[in-house]
């Protein structure tokens, strides 16, 4: 076993406040119990990267009643609580309350093999294959992992550790961009192999991973080794060409959504698109709304997915949320419905462009936008309404109810038409409150009951 000195704890050595805490009371668990422990994987990395961390994964030499026993303790002494993880592995999590100001996690797992080693070498990456001891103590380091995680280098810990686990092709992808660092030869042929093996593996372990390597401010990375790999072709099929890679037109979408820090015709800090044509405050409202995390995911997707026929049962296969899903396919849908419109578009067709996105027309405008050479649709008026229509789409401003009094209507298709084009009439402006409804729908019922003229 090969030690790298480190600062014992106490003594220099931190994780973060919040998980400084937990620690503390891991320590006097373990010293409770007779168990040693030692902090492995993703909170040693970070340590060492100077980062701050609310999320520690523990290893013991115990069974799985001794990581009850320990997680449970930890969970009193806190202020969380505890519940079993993993029953193949033994593990369990304890966790903030959800009314904490500072939130912080803790897995404990008992070692998988007999010895530190053992558990070390079953893990996928070196930077991940970092222990350190609960009680304090010198940095475990038994395959270079801090070497390369200073040379930004991602390494294999076995020739099979993909093989093992496809997952970890995507976490491999994952890590190129949170790290900002490239697999070496080895790992992308060792990942090129196991990518095919992700079409049978279940979706809601790939779709974590693949969106943390591809909404980041790295995604570009991410995207690379998702595309070296082949994994993206194997879990969105028809989103790669034939050697992997995304089409052009894709990839510059996606830094105008995302932004482009590096890449080709873009040097240095490249932002958002955006809606250039917009005003101002509307350009600025989507801009916001394009860096919040939710819609960073939705766009990602969105873009892979802009020439699917189908872009929710696409996803089937990544079972995402149903929030997510229908968010996707409802942008990929107002896409197509905004490519069709002409630059004098009237307020009924732009309503009926925005219809099937509803409250995310504004990822929906965002990613036609960066589709768009820049001509076509009236960008400044879709960009106003998805700003509106983000806090919900725009309703009539008179309900069916009264509009029937006051017309003495029966509810039917007649009414549904009038309500129709009161909300594409309040949603250009044209009328502001119910008195401007009702006189607008009266002309409209008069308009229609008009003889056609001879001979029309």
């Amino acid at each position: 076993m090969t030690a790298v000195p480190a600062p014992p704890s106490g003594d220099g050595r931190s994780y973060g406040p919040a998980a400084d805490a937990v620690l503390s009371a891991l320590r006097e668990a373990l010293a409770a119990d007779g168990t040693e422990g030692w902090v492995v994987g993703g909170a040693v990395r970070e340590r060492l990267r100077g980062r701050p961390t609310h999320d520690l994964d523990v290893a013991l030499a115990g069974d799985g009643d001794a990581v009850r026993h320990v997680t449970r303790r930890v969970a009193r002494t806190v202020g969380g609580h505890a519940f079993p993880l993993s029953d193949a592995f033994g593990a369990w999590r304890a966790t903030s309350r959800p009314e904490e100001e500072r939130a912080w996690q803790l897995d404990v797992t008992p070692l998988q093999g007999r010895e530190l080693d053992d558990d070390l070498g079953r893990r996928d990456l070196t930077v991940n294959a970092l222990a350190e001891p609960v009680g304090g103590g010198a940095l475990v380091d038994l395959f270079g992992g801090r070497v390369d995680l200073g040379a930004s280098r991602l390494r294999l810990v076995a020739p099979d550790a993909l093989e093992r686990d496809p997952v970890r092709v995507v976490r491999l992808a994952r890590f190129a961009a949170e790290l900002e660092a490239d697999p070496d030869d080895a790992a992308l042929r060792a990942a090129r192999a196991a990518a095919p093996a992700l079409v049978g593996v279940p979706g809601e372990r790939v779709l974590p991973e693949l969106l943390r390597a591809l909404a980041g401010p790295a995604w570009e990375r991410g995207l690379r080794a998702l595309e070296a790999t082949g994994a993206l072709a194997a879990l969105l099929p028809g989103t790669a060409g034939a050697d992997g890679s995304v089409p052009a037109t894709t990839r510059t979408a996606l830094r105008g959504l995302l932004g482009a820090p590096e890449g080709p015709g873009f040097p240095g800090d490249v932002g958002l698109l955006g809606v250039p044509e917009a005003r101002p405050a509307d350009d600025a409202a989507l801009r916001a709304r394009a860096v919040e995390p939710r819609a960073r995911e939705v766009l990602v997707l969105a873009a892979l997915l802009a020439g699917s026929a189908d872009a929710g049962a696409a996803l089937d296969g990544l079972r995402p949320s149903r929030d997510l899903r229908t968010a996707v396919a409802r942008a990929v849908a107002a896409v197509r419905r905004i490519a069709g419109l002409s630059a004098d578009a009237d307020p009924e067709a732009l309503f009926a462009a925005l219809g099937p996105a509803g409250t995310d027309a504004p990822e929906g405008v965002l990613l036609a936008r960066a589709l768009a050479a820049g001509t076509g649709p009236p960008w400044a008026a879709l960009a106003a309404r998805a700003v509106r229509w983000a806090g919900g789409p725009p309703r009539p401003p008179v309900t069916g109810d009264a509009l029937a009094r006051e017309l003495g209507l029966r509810p039917g298709p007649e009414l549904g038409r009038l309500l129709r084009a009161l909300a594409v009439a309040h949603d250009a402006g044209a009328v502001t409150g119910p008195d401007d409804a009702v006189r607008l729908a009266r002309a409209l019922r008069a308009s229609e009951a008009e003889p056609a003229p001879p001979g029309g």
